[in-house]
């Protein structure tokens, strides 16, 4: 729909669309109210599982691992009494556990009750729990000698100080649902009911995943509605009036509604990653309705329909553009490996064009309906036009120091990037004092760490992990674990049978059986859940079951990978693997830093397309190009100089920040081209550009700074990085848009395409005007719009006789007369009509040698010799058929004048 009809349609029916729109809106929001049920179908997956890839080999290995040995990842619970082995202590224990393997979303429970205490019972085992109700004081002096000396259990359920850990292992069904939360308080609540007023602390994964759960609500619940009071304030701030904070704020809201409604239809939650959306959502919608209001008052202060429609003719095309850019900057995120920024990337894509669809219907619609005064004199106005005044001034002044402070800028970002590190911590992603964090590291150094990994060894031969020489290496390579910083605590399938070879008689210092087949018999009568826990039923596999006190991604990366080299030298047909979702998001981040550049790369190729299409030029798409590229190596900088690692939430800057800068430089190099076609002068152009664009641009990009900047309230670290970086990007591309690209446009003349759609050169211009022969439609706008034109009304002098020359006219509309004074009279040389080229001979005589005025009123092409100098550098093709065409309309003017002098 061009934008005539668009106009035309929003100005006709504005009930209409508002009453479609309204319809549209409620069904919506019964998407996400889950109506007639009244439950949200709005749900978030806080889990880290939510950020890995759907399927790869790395998954499907983590799938198969489960399937053998069960789930890995369960809620680390410490009670923190001073003796665990008091009578009184290990019933509460032994009641705690009870009362956890009654509920439904356990899977099972690890701990003092739980563990088998392997005493030996004639030829049998005895595999009861350790913790039990009915124990002596001598008993449980025992009990604490014999598991502080079992490698099962030492440093695992039991700390140094005398505490103990009970490890919660939930069911699948459990473990990722929205119900992590409920399940991890309810633990809580069940051990600080047996502890008798002990301190309990919970890590984990699960843990994680409930306290970003909470966080990512609150967050929501607190950021969205701060936003809109900030919406309010900026406008008020730029539009003072009611109605013009009200009906943008409807619209905006509107936006959201749709947009979070098409996630919901998608039955895709809402993650680390797509938490970000919402907020995003707001402050484009915020900066189009912006742009739109500047627009309405600055064209049609009178309001009115015919006021909001030609707005529309303004503003719409360069929305449509600006919004088209934007989203290709977010859709070149789909192109990541990773599918929850794939989602954030077509659903912000989608956000932006309900932005734009919305900002073109809705709100034109609102304001005809309910009209939209602004009140008088502003003070803001003043100040921005002054300022714009002086700055224009000052660009011009010193373009080349501006221009040399950007290739500056580059360099110094360039150098910063080379110092990005990638990474990603969700512990420490919280504040130093969340119990989250505090928990994790009190956990970790008193209990072996509550970061899982699985170390899995595999054969294909049966009954390998039955061979002593097998089981050696295990232990050594168990002893090389343990040994490395990053590891806690290391359970494997030697410290079980070294345990049942000590129960079934062996010495107190023995160690493995030192035949194949007493391992078999071991193994046979010591069978159960823990056992199935460490060795598959053929003894072709054995799980190493690793907690590690680190859970950032850079150093379980170094960890994973001296695992990998150690692995190396077991014996063979032994080989090994490292596995869980430590692993898994270790393998993700690396993949963010390969996708990277992909993703950056298509963004700005895109635009890049996008901007020579919109200019009708590849040299003109590449200049304007630069002003956007700056922003984004300035995050790239401050990343590597301010040491922030790149992770999944931070790698969303760059795209989404090239996307939004290039709309506030398209909007000034469109008014800034227009301008300098419209004043025949770059340096008067500059400033009246900036002082058209400067208020929208600055309140836009005041509405997404402080938009992103609320996002530093957040408990979650990597949303504060996110705030924080993305505003100051957002500040960076405003300083570049003020003065880099006025600095750099004021030597280029562009032509933009909502130029040529808009350019009327009459009926069949290349075929009723000579000089336009041979070319197309577009290549004669474009041709005229690297020129001037010019009107007249009638009776107006165009030329004199005698004054200097360098232009070169041709008649669009109207009708001139070309005449001299002779010996007191005046003789009539010509009349001019469409087509006519007048002021070619003075243009090289450089003297006018008649007067011309315009009989009617008449639209004139002007163009001069820097004019055409341009034409040829930006396209040598039109150029050579305008020269030959003006070369053929001199002959023809030759061989007329020849002819009359006969």
């Amino acid at each position: 729909m061009t934008g005539d009809r668009l106009a035309g349609r929003v100005a006709r029916h504005p009930l209409l669309i508002a009453a479609l729109v309204a319809v549209v809106t409620a069904l919506a929001a019964v998407q996400l109210t889950g109506w007639p049920v009244g439950t949200s179908r709005l749900v978030i997956d806080p889990s880290l599982e939510a950020l890995l890839p759907l399927d790869n080999e790395e998954r499907r290995y983590l799938d198969r691992v489960e399937s053998v040995f069960g789930h890995t990842e369960a809620v680390v619970a410490a009670v923190y009494v001073e003796d665990a082995f008091t009578p009184a202590n290990l019933a509460a224990v032994a009641r705690m556990t009870e009362r956890l393997r009654a509920r439904s979303w356990v899977s099972r429970v690890w701990s003092l009750a739980a563990a088998p205490d392997l005493r030996a019972d004639g030829d049998a085992l005895d595999l009861g729990g350790i913790a039990a109700a009915g124990v002596t004081p001598a008993e449980a002096a025992a009990l604490r000698t014999a598991v502080r000396s079992n490698p099962l259990y030492a440093d695992t359920l039991i700390s140094g100080d005398g505490a103990t850990a009970l490890v919660v292992y939930l069911r699948p069904a459990y473990e990722d649902a929205p119900g992590t939360g409920d399940a991890v308080r309810e633990i809580r609540r069940i051990l600080e009911d047996d502890a008798g007023g002990a301190e309990v602390r919970l890590s984990g994964p699960p843990v994680v995943k409930a306290a970003t759960g909470e966080a990512l609500m609150r967050e929501l619940g607190r950021i969205l509605p701060s936003l809109f009071v900030l919406v309010a304030v900026i406008l008020a701030a730029a539009f003072r009036s009611v109605r013009g904070v009200l009906l943008p704020a409807a619209v905006i809201g509107t936006i959201l509604i749709w947009t979070l409604a098409v996630l919901a239809v998608g039955g895709r939650p809402l993650n680390l990653i797509t938490a970000i959306v919402p907020p995003v959502t707001v402050v484009i919608g915020l900066a189009y309705a912006l742009h739109f209001l500047s627009a309405y008052y600055r064209v049609a202060p009178e309001g009115g329909a015919d006021g909001v429609r030609r707005t529309l003719l303004d503003i719409a095309l360069p929305l449509i553009m600006t919004g088209a850019t934007t989203a290709a900057g977010f859709l070149a995120l789909t192109l990541s490996p990773l599918q929850p920024i794939r989602e954030f990337g077509w659903l912000s894509a989608v956000g932006v064009l309900i932005a734009v669809f919305l900002s073109l219907t809705l709100l034109p619609s609102l304001l005809i309906l309910f009209g939209c005064r602004r009140l008088s004199g502003p003070p803001a106005l003043k100040w921005f036009a002054d300022f714009a005044e002086w700055l224009g001034r000052f660009n011009l002044r010193h373009r080349r120091t501006i221009l040399a402070a950007g290739g500056l800028l580059l360099a110094v970002s360039a150098i910063g990037s080379l110092q990005i590190r990638a990474g990603t911590d969700y512990i420490q992603g919280f504040a130093p004092d969340h119990p989250v964090r505090a928990d994790f590291q009190r956990i970790g150094a008193d209990f072996g760490g509550a970061t899982p990994l699985s170390v899995v060894l595999e054969s294909p031969v049966a009954d390998t992990f039955a061979r002593p020489d097998v089981l050696r290496a295990v232990a050594g390579f168990q002893d090389w674990l343990e040994a490395q910083p990053e590891v806690g605590a290391v359970t494997s399938l030697v410290d079980y049978l070294t345990v049942l070879n000590r129960a079934m008689g062996g010495a107190e210092d023995a160690a493995l059986p030192d035949d194949r087949r007493t391992v078999k018999q071991l193994l046979l009568l010591g069978g159960g859940d823990t056992l199935d826990g460490l060795a598959d039923g053929g003894l072709t596999m054995t799980h190493l079951r690793v907690r590690a006190r680190v859970s950032d991604s850079e150093a379980i990366e170094s960890l994973v990978a001296r695992i990998r080299d150690r692995m190396a030298a077991l014996p063979p047909p032994v080989t090994g693997r490292v596995t869980g979702t430590p692993v898994l998001m270790t393998n993700a981040v690396d993949a963010i830093v390969s996708g990277q550049a992909v993703t950056v790369g298509a963004a700005l190729l895109v635009v890049f397309l996008l901007l020579s299409a919109l200019f009708t030029s590849l040299r003109v798409g590449l200049i304007t190009l630069v002003p956007n590229l700056l922003p984004v190596m300035a995050y790239f900088g401050a990343l590597g100089l301010a040491g922030i690692s790149l992770n999944p939430t931070t790698s969303l800057i760059a795209c989404i920040v090239l996307g939004i800068a290039v709309d506030d430089t398209l909007y000034y190099f469109a008014r800034f081209n227009r301008d300098a076609r419209d004043l025949a002068d770059e340096a008067r152009a500059t400033r009246s550009a900036l002082s058209t664009v400067i208020r929208p641009m600055t309140y836009s990009s005041l509405a997404l700074v402080a938009g992103f900047l609320v996002l530093t309230a957040s408990d979650l670290q990597n949303q504060v990085q996110f705030g924080a970086l993305a505003a100051f990007t957002v500040a960076v591309a405003w300083l570049t848009d003020v003065t880099f690209t006025p600095a750099l446009a004021s030597r280029v003349r562009i032509v933009t395409l909502w130029d040529l759609l808009r350019l009327d050169l009459g009926h069949s211009p290349q075929q009723s005007i000579p000089l336009f022969e041979g070319l197309s439609l577009r290549q004669a706008r474009i041709f005229a719009l690297l020129s001037r034109m010019q009107t007249f009304r009638a009776g107006e002098r165009v030329l004199s006789e005698g004054d200097e020359a360098g232009d070169i006219f041709v008649v669009i509309d109207g009708e001139l007369r070309a005449w001299v004074a002779r010996e007191g009279e005046t003789v009539e040389l010509s009349r001019m009509r469409r087509g006519a080229v007048m002021g070619e001979v003075g243009h090289f005589a450089k003297r006018r040698t008649a007067n011309v005025d315009a009989v009617s009123d008449v639209r004139l092409l002007r163009f001069d010799s820097a004019d055409l100098d341009r034409l040829r550098r930006r396209s040598p093709r039109i150029a050579a058929l305008v020269f030959r065409n003006l070369n053929a309309i001199q002959a023809r003017r030759l061989a007329e004048t020849t002819q009359l002098l006969r």
